[in-house]
Formats: structure tokens, sequence, C-alpha cells
């Protein structure tokens, strides 16, 4: 499919065209309407072939410009000597990428998600849950990726190793920066999805985006969004009973980990019954307050 624009023209694949199809038409949204839009928002540089033959270079907003991580060739052994344990550093295609420190609003909401997950994971016996920087080499000659927060089932195959874990979560984080949008939103999608990571949730706490994307594997190994219900909650698969309200993300003062985490608990059908009781009063005595 071509799409047309005012400037330039972009061609996208057979897949990617029928998988937006699929999805715009069981939304009755425009086809057209929803690449264009996903084009615009999710390549913050691109170069596209003009009408009269000239390319086109889409400029990096300022505010993405100031953040973008730096690029260092290196080899693999090179980044492993390299990286420390409080910077985060990811290694693709013999360049390890340096990230610029985190804000304070990214580091508020990784601490809330990576608190109630955790806390979730080890009440409910389900796996282990990690946090950024912590190395996960997708497969064995493929990138080193640090997601933000990523859980690994009882079961998974991935060998857990001392420093690294080696192959797919079942759940990757991201929580995007300025200056990671193209790469969270594309290329780690990308490579998230080629490893099988089951269940890939990208958090944009910015300014006026606050939104967020939770992306599904499908049967034949292709991400899917999964939407929110009515009330803005949305509801994991690979973690069962595990379920988030959107709007917890997005307040100036984020909930209480605690308090959230009480009432996804009460929730759990085969909560055991001490369990039970003990939320029960952790979530009726914050709500006094």
């Amino acid at each position: 499919m071509t799409l047309l624009t005012p400037k330039s023209t972009v061609t996208i694949s057979r897949r990617v065209y029928e998988r937006a199809r699929d999805w715009a038409q069981s939304r009755q949204l425009d086809v057209a309407q929803v690449i264009e839009e996903a084009i615009e928002e999710i390549v913050p540089q691109i170069t596209v072939p003009q009408t009269n033959g000239e390319p086109h270079l889409r400029s990096i907003p300022p505010e993405e410009a100031e953040d973008l991580p730096e690029r260092r060739p290196m080899s693999y052994e090179e980044y492993l000597a390299f990286a420390q344990d409080w910077q985060k550093v990811e290694w693709v295609n013999g360049e390890a990428i340096i990230y610029m420190p985190a804000s304070a609003r990214h580091q508020d909401l990784l601490i809330f998600l990576a608190a109630i997950l955790n806390a979730f994971v080890q009440i409910m016996n389900l796996g282990l849950v990690r946090a950024s920087p912590f190395e996960v080499k997708l497969w064995p000659d493929g990138p080193s990726r640090e997601p933000d927060i990523f859980f690994l089932a009882q079961g998974n195959a991935a060998a857990q190793e001392t420093n690294r874990l080696v192959g797919a979560p079942d759940l990757a984080v991201e929580i995007i920066s300025p200056g990671s949008t193209r790469i969270d939103r594309v290329d780690k999608y990308r490579e998230y999805e080629q490893a099988r990571v089951r269940e890939y949730w990208l958090l944009d706490p910015r300014p006026p985006q606050k939104r967020a994307i939770f992306y599904q594997l499908d049967e034949e190994g292709f991400y899917l969004p999964a939407l929110p219900d009515e009330h803005g909650i949305y509801r994991s698969t690979v973690l069962p009973h595990f379920w988030l309200k959107t709007d917890w993300l997005w307040e100036r003062l984020l909930p209480n980990p605690e308090l959230a985490l009480a009432e996804i608990l009460l929730t759990v059908p085969e909560l055991d019954p001490q369990l039970k009781t003990a939320y029960q009063i952790i979530f009726d005595t914050f709500n006094r307050k």
C-alpha cells in the first residue's frame, strides 16, 4: 500500500497493511488514516522519497534531540566490560546505546509499577520481576536490551545468569523518555515481537501524550494492541488476575503502591483468606485517611 501525504510517499508492507486494516475496521476507523497517524507518531526521523524525487527528512523535536542516547561502536565483549550496574546501557548491532539519566517522573512510575508487580508476583508465586538496569540478551547472537521492568514466569526456558537473562521474558515494560521514542516504539517493538515476549507494555507519561499501549502476542507471533475496558482497566494475560488502572499512571502524585496492590489482590478469587483479610484491612485503613 502506498500512502500519499502533502510532502511524501511512504510504502508499507502487505503484512503491516493487513494488520492495520483489521484493527481499524474492528473499530470502524479509516485504515489509511490509522497508518498515517502511526507513521507520524512512531517515526521521529524518516527519509522517504518525495514526489519530485528529492528525499524528505523529518526533523527530531528539540526535546527529543537533547535526550537522545549516545551511541558508541564496540563489540559485545567490550560492552560487557563497559556497562555499569548503575547506568542503563544496551547493545545492538555492534553499538552500545548509552541512555541519559531518567527523569523524576520516569523513576517514580518505574518504582511504582515495579513495587506492585514484584509484590503481586511474589504473593501469587508466579516467577520473578526485575527492573533496569539488568541485561536481557533476547537471543544468543541478538541484541542486549534493558527493559525498564520485566517479568519471567515460572517454567520459562530463558536462561537466568548472574548478570543477565538469555532469552525472552514473558512481559517487558518500557517507559518512554523524549530520546527513546523511536527505540521503544519501533526497534524494541520489533525485537520483543521477534523474541516472542508475550506482552509488551509501552507507557508514555510525557504531557500531553499520557498514553499506555499494551501489546499481546497472537498465535502467529505478531503483536496486537489490547485495549483497556470501558473503565480504563487493563487485564494482563501473562499475570493471571493482575489488572492495572491506566488512570493511576497519569496522576500527579502516584497512588500508594500498597493501596494499589491491596485493591488488585482483593479481586483475586483464590487468594489465601488470611491474606485477603490483611489486605482488606490495608485497603480500608488507607481509604479512611
